[in-house]
């Protein structure tokens, strides 16, 4: 399986994805190389990783192969999760973040969506469409 991306940079650490069972994404000290966590089961998609600051707590966006996913930066531990399922699991374009909206696209017919998130949301009560 083929994948895509850029690393972020946050601070003194650099995530990726990894794509793998509890490896989805993982951050290291961009210094040393050290491992400082690995979060989530998701295959990776194509898109890059994006921070925002969600009430006040840093977190970052994960466009996977079927899923968007908001996980917290300090652990990677997830906030939320939206099936977004396209042909060929290909979810290319990097989400566009302003405020507390999202606006992520999806080629192969699947189409684009703009998103809200509550502040501090539970996996239960994430992202909604607007």
């Amino acid at each position: 399986m083929g994948v895509s991306g850029s690393p972020l940079i946050e601070k003194n650490w650099v995530l990726t994805e990894v794509s793998g069972p509890g490896a989805s994404v993982v951050a290291f000290n961009k210094m040393t190389g050290e491992e400082i966590w690995r979060a989530g089961n998701d295959a990776a998609g194509y898109s890059s990783l994006i921070a925002f600051d969600n009430g006040g707590e840093r977190c970052f966006v994960q466009f996977s192969k079927d899923h968007l996913v908001g996980h917290r930066m300090k652990n990677g531990s997830e906030l939320w999760r939206l099936l977004w399922k396209t042909s060929y699991g290909v979810n290319a374009a990097t989400p566009i973040i302003q405020g507390d909206q999202m606006f992520i696209s999806s080629g192969y017919g699947y189409g684009c969506a703009l998103l809200r998130w509550r502040p501090r949301a539970s996996p239960r009560s994430g992202a909604t469409r607007t």
